[in-house]
Parts: C-alpha cells; sequence; structure tokens
C-alpha cells in the first residue's frame, strides 16, 4: 500500500455538521493505492474553547477510536460525548479536545479487510487534525484512548507514531497484531517505549479474553521496561452510572456492590493493566470502558492522562544493585518513613491542603508530593536514592516484594507498606491507594478548565501557587525544627565548664589569636580578597580559625571541628549570660574573630 496522501478538501467539505446531529466534523482525503478515500472525523470542543485565544492556555487533544459495531455509525460515536446520557465523565468535556475518527464503509480509515483501521491513513489523520488545531492545542499532551477494535488501534497508533503522543487507555483490546510483529525482527517499540499505557479489561469478558491484555502487558515487560511489577489489589464501591442508590442497597445485602480491581504496573506505572473483578452489574462483559470513562472520581483515568507529557517525559528507573532492599534494610526503610510521616508539621500541611482542595481527591493527590518530598528527602538520602529518588524507592520495595520475599514474608512486607500509607494520608488514604502517583516534586500543571473558569470569574479553583505557599510555609516549620533540634543535641553534647575556665579558655584564644602566625595569615587573606571571591576567602578564613583553636578546644574537651567551634561559642555565650563582666572578654573574642 502507498504512503497516505493528503487532498485538502474544499472549504465546504472540509468542516461542517451531521446532518442529525449537530456536531462539528472534519473531512480530508488520503491516497490510497492510487484512490482518493474520504476520512471523517468528529470534534468536540470543550466549553472555553472558541475564546481562549484571549488567555494563555492551550488543549489538551484526546483521540477517541470507536469499536467494531460502531463502523459507520457516526450518531452512535457522538452519542458518547452528546446529549443528555454522556459516556465520558464531564471532566474529560471540560478539559479536552476530542477528536474521534471515523472508520466508515468505503472510508480510508477502515481496512480492506473491514474488521480494524487502517493506521497508515488513521496516523495521517490525527497528524493533520493536529496541524489544523495547533495554534490552539497542546501538543505535549495528546492522548489516545479506544475499545475493543479501537484498543488495537490505538495500540497499534502508539508504535507508530508514539513520538506525538503522551497517554494511551486501552479496553478490552485483542492485540492480535503484536503476535505477527513481534516475531519481526525488522519492528522496533522504541515510540510505544516512551507512551504511558494503561490497558483495562474486564475478567469475565466471554468476547475478547482477559488473557489478551495479560500477554499484552507481558510482552510490554519484556520488551520495554525495567523494573518488576508493583502489584496491588484495591476495591471501589460500584459507581453511580452502573448501579443505581436502589439496586446498590440491595446488591449490599447480596455482598455484590463493590467492584475489585487488580492493578500491575511496571516502571513506576508506565505501564500497567487494570483487570476488573466481581463485575457482576455490568450488562455485557465485554463492555468495559463505560464505566471508567463516566466516573472519573473512582478510577482518574482523564486526570492521570493530563499528568503525562511528551515534551517532558517522566524518567524510567533502571534499578541498580546498591539500590536493591535487603529484608532487613527494607524494615529499616519502612520505619524511617512512617516516623516522618508522623511529623506533626507534616501532618498539619496536608490537613490544610485537604481544607484547601476541598477534598478533591486528585488535586490533594498532585499537590501533596512536594510535601512528601520535602518530609522524606533525608530518608532517601541515607538510603543512597539519588536519580529519581521517590521512583527508585517505589521500584526497590517492589523489585523487594516480587523476587526475594516468601509469599508469608511477602503479605507481611505489603502490609507495612500499607500501613506506612495509611499514617501518611490518613483520612484521604482510601482515595490515594495508586503508589504510582507518588512521584516527589514533580511541577504541577493547572488543568485547562481552571484557567477558563478563572478567567469568567466564575469560580476560583486551588492554584498552583496556593500549593507552593503550603510547601513554603511547611519548609520553613522544618528548617527551625532541624535547626531546634541541632542546637538542643550541641547543647547535650559540649563541655560543662565552670566560670573560671570560661575565662581561662578565653585567654587563651586571645593569645593564640595573638601570636605572628594567626596574624600573618589575616594579612594573607586580606590581599587574596582582592583577587578571589567572597566565599573562597571565607572557606579560607574558617579554615585559619580552626587550626588555630584547635589545641584549645581539645584542652577544653570540645570537638577539633566546626561542631566543637559553636559548642565552646555556645558555652562562652552562657558564661556571659550569668557573670555581666564576662560580656567584655566576648566583645574581645568577637574584635579578633572579626
Amino acid at each position: 500500500m502507498e504512503d497516505p496522501v493528503w487532498q485538502k478538501a474544499t472549504s465546504s467539505e472540509q468542516t461542517g455538521t451531521l446532518k442529525r446531529l449537530e456536531i462539528p466534523h472534519g473531512l480530508v482525503h488520503i491516497r490510497q493505492n492510487g484512490e482518493l478515500k474520504p476520512a471523517r472525523y468528529l470534534f468536540f470542543k470543550p466549553p472555553g474553547f472558541e475564546i481562549s485565544g484571549y488567555f494563555d492556555v492551550k488543549w489538551p487533544v484526546l483521540f477517541f477510536l470507536h469499536g467494531h459495531h460502531e463502523r459507520g455509525k457516526a450518531d452512535k460515536v457522538a452519542m458518547f460525548f452528546t446529549g443528555h446520557n454522556t459516556e465520558f465523565d464531564d471532566f474529560a468535556l471540560n478539559n479536552f479536545l476530542i477528536i474521534a475518527p471515523l472508520a466508515e464503509w468505503g472510508s480510508a480509515l477502515l481496512h480492506e479487510d473491514g474488521h480494524q483501521f487502517d493506521i497508515k491513513s488513521l496516523t495521517a489523520l490525527c497528524t493533520r487534525a493536529l496541524a489544523d488545531m495547533e495554534p490552539r492545542v497542546d501538543l505535549g499532551r495528546v492522548c489516545a484512548t479506544g475499545y475493543s477494535m479501537g484498543a488495537d488501534a490505538a495500540a497499534s497508533l502508539a508504535c507508530q507514531w508514539g513520538s506525538n503522543l503522551a497517554a494511551v487507555a486501552l479496553f478490552a483490546g485483542s492485540y492480535k497484531w503484536f503476535e505477527d510483529t513481534a516475531k519481526s525482527a525488522d519492528v522496533t517499540y522504541d515510540d510505544l517505549r516512551h507512551v504511558e499505557v494503561r490497558c483495562f479489561h474486564n475478567e469475565t469478558d466471554a468476547y475478547i479474553s482477559v488473557d489478551s491484555t495479560i500477554q499484552f502487558l507481558d510482552f510490554m515487560r519484556k520488551e520495554l521496561v525495567y523494573d518488576q511489577p508493583s502489584v496491588r489489589k484495591i476495591v471501589i464501591p460500584y459507581p453511580s452510572n452502573v448501579i443505581s442508590f436502589v439496586e446498590q442497597i440491595k446488591a449490599s445485602k447480596e455482598a455484590t456492590s463493590h467492584l475489585a480491581i487488580h492493578i500491575t504496573e511496571y516502571d513506576g506505572g508506565s505501564k500497567a493493566s487494570w483487570i476488573l473483578r466481581d463485575a457482576v452489574h455490568l450488562a455485557d462483559g465485554h463492555i468495559c470502558w463505560p464505566i471508567v470513562y463516566g466516573n472519573e472520581a473512582s478510577f482518574g483515568l482523564f486526570h492521570w492522562m493530563l499528568s503525562c507529557n511528551s515534551r517532558t517525559r517522566r524518567p524510567r528507573v533502571q534499578l541498580q544493585t546498591r539500590n536493591q532492599l535487603s529484608l532487613d534494610s527494607v524494615q529499616r526503610l519502612l520505619a524511617a518513613l512512617k516516623a516522618a510521616y508522623s511529623n506533626d508539621i507534616l501532618r498539619q500541611s496536608m490537613v490544610k491542603l485537604v481544607a484547601c482542595v476541598g477534598r478533591d481527591k486528585f488535586t490533594f493527590l498532585m499537590h501533596a508530593q512536594r510535601l512528601i518530598f520535602e518530609a522524606q528527602k533525608h530518608i532517601l538520602k541515607e538510603f543512597k536514592f539519588k536519580m529519581h529518588p521517590t521512583l527508585t524507592m517505589n521500584a526497590a520495595l517492589s523489585e523487594h516484594l516480587l523476587c526475594t520475599l516468601p509469599e508469608e514474608s511477602r503479605l507481611s512486607v505489603q502490609d507495612q507498606w500499607d500501613q506506612v500509607r495509611k499514617a501518611l494520608y490518613g483520612s484521604m488514604y482510601n482515595a490515594c491507594w495508586p503508589p504510582s502517583e507518588e512521584r516527589g516534586a514533580e511541577a504541577v500543571q493547572p488543568f485547562p478548565q481552571e484557567v477558563v473558569d478563572k478567567f469568567r470569574g466564575s469560580r476560583q479553583p486551588f492554584t498552583s501557587e496556593q500549593g507552593l505557599q503550603i510547601h513554603a510555609e511547611m519548609c520553613a516549620a522544618l528548617t527551625e525544627e532541624t535547626q531546634k533540634s541541632s542546637h538542643d543535641a550541641i547543647s547535650s553534647a559540649i563541655p560543662i565548664l565552670s566560670i573560671e575556665e570560661i575565662f581561662e579558655m578565653q585567654a587563651d584564644l586571645r593569645d593564640a589569636f595573638c601570636k605572628p602566625e594567626f596574624q600573618a595569615g589575616l594579612r594573607h587573606l586580606k590581599q587574596e580578597a582582592l583577587t578571589k571571591s567572597a566565599g573562597r576567602i571565607m572557606f579560607l578564613k574558617d579554615k585559619l580559625l580552626l587550626q588555630t583553636q584547635t589545641p584549645i578546644l581539645v584542652k577544653y574537651g570540645f570537638e577539633a571541628s566546626r561542631k566543637g567551634q559553636l559548642g565552646m561559642l555556645l558555652r562562652m555565650a552562657s558564661g556571659c549570660r550569668m557573670y555581666l563582666h564576662g560580656s567584655l572578654s566576648v566583645c574581645l573574642l568577637h574584635c579578633f574573630l572579626d
């Protein structure tokens, strides 16, 4: 097949509306096998898109790829986003420009076998659609999602066009084409390697087995990722678009009111599968996407997409030998983390953040990462997690759980890890279970709809500036606490001297500073100050003082170090507060030091 070639449609063809639904759509022509074929796509503009030229905002783009059943049924595709019963959550509709390519009969987008998207044509259409929208879209936050036939197309798109994609969400795909391409030595998956991927599937899907998603994730594990998986099992209440309130009460009596999800994540969540279990209330076991698309509060799919960016890819952690943990080091790490998370200053800052965001768990989780990183960074340093420390720590814990422990010990350590995170999040723990969201001090980008709302004055969302303010206040409190602890530690460690010994020590210091060697050193530093930086001069001056004071420090029981010098000054200051005439000696000492 020839490479697709665009031919620009006439102005009347290029955009318009469907006859039965007032949905904007684009039309272009693609050359296939020497023949020009049409290719249409629907696009759904978020509120505020038309006036976004008046303020600084670029809109993320979501390519939506429909399934086999919707071939040639543009009105059914449109129903995902329009009308009173849209299948997409309002958060997605308010924050994404959604583009839905249509695989219609006779279209360049439908493969000649009629059962899949034509990927070359799809790639060309996506490229052209972005080019037409480019002034107002964020090219770093271009995502794709698809279900069934569309999931296969989205996965293929990530392989061939992944450098342009930030994230893809796949639902109930078969991924049969991977079986053929995986055998070819000429095929590479470098583009897919850098794309964030989440695969969803219902365990009881009778149309396309869940094994297809498990095998696809296993393929990515072998080809594209470095670390061991993080496995987590969670349970959430059935979302309201699947089971009504009355049905929820009935289901509670039958113990079927909750949905279990088995999550397997690689590379800090870069590649993941979400397998739905006990999904007894789904009308069709294959149709697992409405429950996720329509319930952002439960699944957070679109928040996750907005956190990804193809221009600034998240780092991939390759666990080094020095970062691997033994059982003893895991116990020490978890104990240290629990102690850090129990710090009153951190807890007060987290409570303040919860109050400011109105318990919005996604906003809370994004802004909480800076606070958490500040509280635990000394632990990350102690355990030598240097490159991307938070990601490396989580990878090390996951690797230890899966590779070095028997089943009983693994469950025990997993429970300890969960208890540590419960101590951290408190009442928000059940809303913040994905460890892949714990990424350290990453910058938080505002949602487009927040910018629109602020411009219109309709509401004032929690801003990054407010998050930074809470972070700054916590840092200041932690610094003050650390300084007080250091002062107390030094005070408890310094020798106790009588007032006569303090006077004698001051006389020894006076005599040492009056010696010709010290005075010559000071004159040399004054000459050096003409050519060298202030920092270098300060370093040399501190070195000269320590050399001169060392015999005196040792004589009176202090360390021959900077810590010993501070202890000596504290002891002299305490003596001077007790005896007024001692202040004269301190003044004399400061004259020599200056």
